[in-house]
């Protein structure tokens, strides 16, 4: 058994050609890197418990939001010293130059979120911020089972209006206080940085 597993889930049926083409980019990513590969289907939600799944209405992304922490929390407890997440539409693109291998002195918490820089139609940029559709967790994130109680004590005991309630609000609140690490591998592409791509607009992508 590898020492490290990428973890990725979608439905079973139905995928759009796009997505199994991101899917099968991180695949191979893994394999190139050695690590072990684990692609879960509609069985994934099931990791959050029926008392979450049936507590109020929840589009697929503040399900996930949970299942994805419980999965890492399961594959440590398994024996992996490292358990990375990606979303289904994450792709990538230079597998090579792709490493996700940080030193302990680089994770003060024992884990980092993926950092996201958003370019606006305005060709304003905010901040630097976390975002969940990649993570890195290992045996001494010392926060993970605090995050996965957290998620379900905000949806027993506050209406949830949206999947951001438990994804990347949540963490952005939390990022100052836990002072967690962020890694820029994984980038986020706004909807105007994927026009510049589209158009070729230098002067866009140069801002970003």
């Amino acid at each position: 058994m590898a020492d490290s597993i990428v973890i990725q889930t979608f439905r079973n049926h139905d995928i759009p050609a796009w997505i199994q083409r991101c899917l099968d980019s991180v695949r191979s990513w893994a394999e190139l890197h050695g690590h072990e590969y684990s692609l879960a289907g509609d069985e994934f939600y099931q990791l959050c418990g029926q008392d979450y799944l049936a507590r109020g209405p929840k589009n697929p992304q503040a399900i996930t939001n949970l299942a994805r922490l419980v999965a890492t929390r399961n594959r440590l407890d398994e024996g992996y010293q490292k358990v990375i997440w990606m979303d289904a539409d994450m792709f990538v693109f230079d597998p090579k130059r792709l490493v996700l291998d940080f030193r302990s002195e680089q994770l003060s918490t024992g884990y980092a979120f993926a950092r996201e820089i958003w370019l606006e139609r305005n060709l304003s940029v905010s901040a630097p911020l976390a975002h969940n559709a990649a993570t890195f967790f290992t045996p001494a994130a010392v926060d993970l089972d605090m995050l996965i109680t957290l998620i379900r004590h905000i949806d027993a005991g506050r209406q949830i209006v949206s999947n951001f309630q438990l994804g990347v609000r949540l963490l952005r609140g939390l990022q100052y206080s836990l002072m967690f690490p962020t890694f820029s591998h994984a980038a986020m592409f706004s909807p105007r940085v994927s026009q510049a791509l589209v158009d070729q607009d230098a002067a866009a992508l140069k801002i970003y």
